[in-house]
């Protein structure tokens, strides 16, 4: 019997919260024989690999799969390589699912007969012990067609508007989508690949379905870990410049007079003075950077702005500066100078 849906679980050093997301699953009943959980231990080397094995011992809907350590997106690719299930949930190590509301999602996909449905979710915060409910805002309980995918979906991720779209989690994906388009998570990605794989799978439908309950609890620490993240990617940047710069000319939104396209190039210039602030990052690479055809096109569009275009939009402080520095030449001064 091929299951409804297919939960997908990297774990790398998660044994403290690894069951805790096992068990919110809640594999009893029915339930168990509709659910797969491939588990996909990315070569923990606490007690992670013992716990899931114990686990799985016990469910015999738990796949637990062992590799050496790759990164997330290659776990991941593991799973679905795994996966049987006519659709697919991610997870990560750390959080939890609402277990009734999953189910809801997977009844509404075959009713509708729908390749996506999106919920609204929970940011939980372990110090505090309080969750806030985090809104997609997009239009609830109604089939939405590819005009909005073109017109809302795809313009919120030019703008950097990506709340409750870039996220994994909060999706229920068709697994026959994601193979017939050869879609996999890019393992080259040290962060934004999931958003990467969102924004790709967004591509390939035509219509989609969002609901307003809540489906997962996305644990976050009481402070933003940078060190997480490490030093920028040029790559990382260059891909995202091409992608999105390719979704806007194919579908002819946001011209380059627009509001939103200078809200993009406020998001690109941040970008571009944090990787050459970066004090990781040698002056031979930033110097490399910017001779990226990518990089010289945002920064030219950047300086031919004019005064009624910058007035137009209320960039952040952080956004204003950057703008500023790479219209006064004192990026490429600075970089200059740098031997």
């Amino acid at each position: 019997m091929v299951p409804d849906c297919s939960i997908i679980i990297p774990a790398y050093n998660a044994e403290a919260t690894v069951l805790a997301a096992l068990n919110s699953i809640e594999l009893n009943g029915d339930w168990t024989s509709r659910i797969e959980v491939v588990v996909v231990d990315d070569g923990s080397r606490d007690g992670t690999l013992a716990k899931l094995s114990e686990y799985a011992a016990s469910n015999e809907s738990v796949i637990v799969i062992r590799q050496n350590n790759a990164g997330v997106s290659s776990a991941r690719n593991a799973g679905i390589a795994k996966a049987t299930g006519r659709y697919l949930f991610f997870m990560d190590a750390d959080d939890t699912v609402c277990r009734k509301t999953l189910e809801y999602m997977i009844e509404l996909a075959d009713e509708k007969s729908l390749p996506l449905v999106v919920a609204n979710y929970y940011e939980y915060r372990p110090d505090t012990k309080q969750s806030v409910i985090k809104e997609c805002r997009i239009p609830t309980d109604t089939v939405l067609d590819q005009s909005y995918i073109i017109h809302h979906i795809f313009l919120r991720f030019y703008t950097g508007d990506k709340v409750g779209l870039s996220n994994l989690w909060n999706k229920l994906f068709s697994r026959e989508y994601i193979l017939k388009n050869g879609l996999r998570f890019d393992e080259q990605m040290s962060h934004g690949e999931d958003w990467f794989f969102c924004m790709r799978y967004f591509e390939t439908i035509t219509s989609f379905i969002a609901v307003s309950e809540k489906v997962y609890y996305y644990r976050i620490s009481g402070a933003f870990d940078r060190s997480k993240y490490g030093r920028p990617k040029i790559q990382e940047f260059i891909n995202s410049y091409r992608i999105q710069q390719r979704l806007r000319e194919k579908y002819q939104f946001c011209q380059k007079d627009s509001e939103e396209h200078i809200i993009y190039l406020g998001r690109c210039a941040n970008l571009i003075v944090t990787f050459l602030s970066h004090h990781d990052i040698s002056a031979k690479e930033k110097r490399a950077f910017l001779r990226y055809d990518e990089v010289k096109s945002v920064m030219d569009s950047i300086c031919s702005l004019n005064s009624d275009q910058l007035a137009q939009i209320q960039q952040s402080r952080r956004y204003q500066l950057a703008f500023r520095m790479i219209r006064a030449g004192l990026i490429k001064t600075g970089i200059a100078m740098i031997k």
